[in-house]
């Protein structure tokens, strides 16, 4: 066992996180604003089911024969938050996956009153965002090394979130 991966194992990770986090993540966000639709809510499901697997892959890939390799003294004081912010979130990211489960489980077994339902719904929405703020803050500063990557990244998110704002603004019960 090697004391810490190539560049090569580092480029699979970061790209399959960022793959993961900054581009299926704003997917299955716009499937979920389309809540009314069945299918948009079978495909939000399904890409959360995919990215939960995607983000254990990528982040065991180098968890797995390695350990938690980053060190202050190693790596700086950035990556070792970002290592330390990663495990978390690999932890919460399950918590997530369930409780959309959850939710969806009381809705069609009709198990909580609709109080109830709302108010899971409700954590899994805001969990859900607070979570793929962390990965992408996460993930994007990472980048810093590829500028255009970087820039894109940033230019990307904030394309989103306004197109996001855009259309809770206009179109609230899409």
């Amino acid at each position: 066992m090697s004391a810490s991966p190539s560049n090569y194992q580092m480029n699979v990770h970061q790209i399959g996180l960022t793959v993961t986090w900054c581009f299926l993540l704003n997917f299955s966000v716009l499937c979920a604003l389309l809540k009314y639709q069945k299918a948009a809510i079978i495909i939000h499901s399904v890409i959360g089911g995919i990215m939960m697997v995607m983000t254990y892959v990528f982040v065991l890939y180098l968890l797995a024969p390695f350990g938690f390799f980053v060190t202050i003294a190693s790596s700086g004081i950035l990556f070792y938050i970002h290592g330390i912010i990663g495990c978390a979130l690999l932890g919460l990211v399950a918590l997530q996956v369930t409780g959309g489960l959850l939710a969806r489980f009381c809705q069609l077994n009709r198990l909580a009153d609709i109080f109830k339902l709302q108010l899971i719904k409700n954590v899994h929405k805001y969990c859900g965002y607070s979570i793929g703020v962390l990965f992408k803050v996460n993930i994007i500063w990472c980048w810093d090394d590829v500028i255009w990557v970087f820039v894109f990244l940033i230019i990307w998110e904030i394309c989103w979130i306004c197109a996001l704002i855009y259309f809770k603004c206009f179109y609230p019960k899409l």
